[in-house]
């Protein structure tokens, strides 16, 4: 299949279909229920809820996409279902999707990347900021921005992806 980037399948889309054989151009982007979906190429195992980053050393850049795994990467987006390493999914790139997150995470604060796979953690930066913390805020910066919607609750909170 042809890797396109960008396109708008249109409606119709299971977002929860999962396949070892893509059924859709890898880079496909629809909208469901106002959300934007892309489809991609899991390069490890995702689970659901898992923030997700570009893996750079895959065939398939920059389609192919793994969770995070360390503070200050760039979140892509957020797994909707568990896709298995090798498989091809939807993942959520814009819209309201409930995320992993760490214990304790407030509603309406930023969160990026951390050291545990697939969750993310509060953005904080204290009135003298930290080499470490200016990293983290500016990696933040250039991935889509994700915001909490509500407090975490089992490891899980609904997050906005802009």
């Amino acid at each position: 299949m042809p890797y396109v980037g960008l396109t708008n399948i249109g409606a119709n889309i299971n977002v929860d279909d999962v396949a070892v054989v893509p059924k859709h151009d890898i880079g496909a982007v629809t909208i469901v229920n106002g959300n934007e979906y892309m489809y991609i190429r899991a390069t490890a195992a995702i689970a659901v809820g898992d923030a997700l980053i570009v893996d750079t050393g895959s065939t398939f850049e920059p389609f192919g996409l793994t969770p995070a795994t360390a503070l200050n990467q760039s979140v892509e987006a957020i797994a909707v279902v568990a896709i298995p390493s090798g498989s091809h999914g939807w993942v959520c790139t814009r819209g309201n999707v409930v995320a992993k997150v760490a214990a304790s995470t407030a509603a309406n604060v930023s969160v990026g990347s951390s050291a545990t796979a697939g969750t993310l953690t509060t953005i904080t930066i204290s009135a003298s900021p930290t080499q470490a913390e200016v990293q983290r805020v500016l990696a933040a910066a250039s991935s889509r921005a994700v915001i909490t919607l509500d407090a975490e609750s089992g490891g899980l909170a609904e997050v906005q992806i802009k």
